[in-house]
């Protein structure tokens, strides 16, 4: 639809047009990868502080929030470096709403795929003001991380998410 991928580092921000890209400062790269279908993910490699981000038009999420959705992803720790690592969602610079990742992240290094929810809650009980979110899933890192993502959507609270990386 109307989701962009971004990444952002000191440089400013570069709009991902194909499945691969460089931000304006070269900290973060990001190339596709093979899963279950040619090219089904992408992988980000960080090599200094940036930012992956999912940016669209503003969207109201006060009434997932309060339908209890949680924000699901598919990925793939390939490594870890230099931390924190957090994940996010704002409008504009306004993330503050980041939940620090970087323990859960390390503990995840080289175990395969993994499928993890984050109540949206958690990100409001961070910060997060719901009503005008313009980038719903931002993954900020430094030099050293690398992940594989194959998929961020939100669904119904399956009865065990949290506010971490939660299986």
């Amino acid at each position: 639809g109307s989701w962009k991928l971004n990444l952002q580092d000191s440089g400013g921000n570069a709009v991902i047009t194909d499945s691969r890209g460089v931000s304006p400062a070269g900290h973060a790269t990001i190339v596709p990868k093979d899963d279950e279908a040619q090219e089904d993910t992408f992988v980000v490699t960080w090599t200094g502080p940036a930012s992956l981000i999912v940016a669209g038009p503003p969207v109201d999420f006060q009434r997932e929030t309060n339908g209890d959705l949680v924000m699901e992803l598919r990925y793939r720790v390939l490594s870890v470096g230099k931390m924190p690592a957090s994940i996010s969602m704002g409008r504009g610079s306004d993330f503050r709403g980041a939940l620090d990742m970087s323990k859960q992240f390390a503990e995840k290094a080289g175990a395969g795929w993994q499928t993890s929810q984050i109540k949206l809650s958690c990100f409001v009980a961070a910060g997060t003001r719901m009503e005008s979110i313009t980038e719903p899933l931002v993954v900020t890192a430094d030099a050293g991380f690398a992940l594989q993502m194959a998929s961020a959507k939100l669904v119904a609270n399956p009865g065990k998410a949290g506010c971490g990386l939660s299986q």
